[in-house]
Parts: structure tokens; C-alpha cells; sequence
């Protein structure tokens, strides 16, 4: 008899558990979109469906991450102002504050010296993020030339550094 009710509970268990498992792997499902979002830079998107989930644990730390991240995004846009601002201005400390110091870039950055941006207009297209890194097209008019700069930024530290700017041929 107790070997018939023993049997017949775990039964029932594995039924039970059985039944709760498609929602558990829906509810991993969405956090790995999360997640996948979230390494996009699809920020709004991410926390629209983090907000949907919001009576799990892990989605609530994902909401604290994704916020944070919102914030790097604004601080990038900030610098490209402050990057402009210093170009017009000739603040050459204020670049260089955002710059990942390479042999490359200081030699690069010796020859951006040389150049005087005040008559010139300078433009940025829309940024490309993927994990922890942003691309920039700065677009520099002189007069009637137009050149082309790519520049790439890398989140290190919490800090967004400039890694590398090339001129378009």
C-alpha cells in the first residue's frame, strides 16, 4: 500500500513539474531576449519587456543594468557635444581626456593639432552601439570640402574612452 502511494505522489510530481516548465523556459526565453537587447543597445525595448517580467528576481537586476546603460548612452551623447565644443574652441586637454592613449592615436592626434575647426561645421550621424562599444561618423565641412571620420568609442571602466579615429579616403 505504501509502495502504491508512494509511487502514485511521484507521479504527480513529475506531472506537476512537467506542466510548469513550458513557462519556465518561456520566462528564460525572454530574458535571454533581454539580454540579446540589452548587448544591442535596444534599450527601450528591453525594459518595455523587462517591465513585463518584472515578478522575477533576475529581471529586476537586468532592469537596474539596463538603466545604467541608458545613462551611458546620454554621457556618449554629451561627449560628442564636448568633443565638438573642444574642436571649435581648440581645447585640446578637453579631447584628450576622452582618448585611449596608443601610439596611433597621439599621432594622429599631433596632426588633428595642426588643423583649425573654428570656420569649419562639424556633424555627427546617429551612433552604432553593439556590447561596449559605439560607432561615429563625424562628418567635418571646410568651405566646400566634406571629410569623413570614424571614430569608435569603447566603454572601459564605466568610461566611455576613445580607441580610434580614421579619416575616409
Amino acid at each position: 500500500m505504501l509502495k502504491k502511494i508512494s509511487i502514485s505522489v511521484y507521479i504527480l510530481l513529475i506531472c506537476f513539474s512537467c506542466t510548469r516548465l513550458p513557462k519556465t523556459q518561456e520566462k528564460t526565453s525572454e530574458i535571454n531576449k533581454i539580454l540579446e537587447l540589452y548587448d544591442n543597445w535596444e534599450l527601450e525595448e528591453a525594459a518595455g519587456i523587462a517591465e513585463d517580467l518584472s515578478d522575477i528576481p533576475e529581471v529586476d537586476r537586468l532592469s537596474i543594468l539596463i538603466q545604467k546603460r541608458v545613462e551611458k548612452k546620454s554621457e556618449l551623447e554629451l561627449i560628442l557635444l564636448d568633443l565638438k565644443k573642444a574642436l571649435y574652441t581648440r581645447d585640446y586637454d578637453e579631447i584628450e581626456k576622452y582618448m585611449s592613449r596608443s601610439i596611433a592615436n597621439i599621432i594622429k592626434f599631433r596632426k588633428l593639432k595642426k588643423i583649425d575647426f573654428a570656420e569649419s561645421d562639424i556633424y555627427f550621424s546617429s551612433i552604432k552601439y553593439y556590447k561596449n562599444s559605439a560607432d561615429i561618423v563625424m562628418l567635418i565641412n571646410f568651405y566646400e570640402d566634406t571629410n569623413y571620420i570614424d571614430l569608435e568609442f569603447q566603454l572601459r571602466n564605466n568610461q566611455w574612452k576613445l580607441v580610434s579615429f580614421v579619416e575616409r579616403r
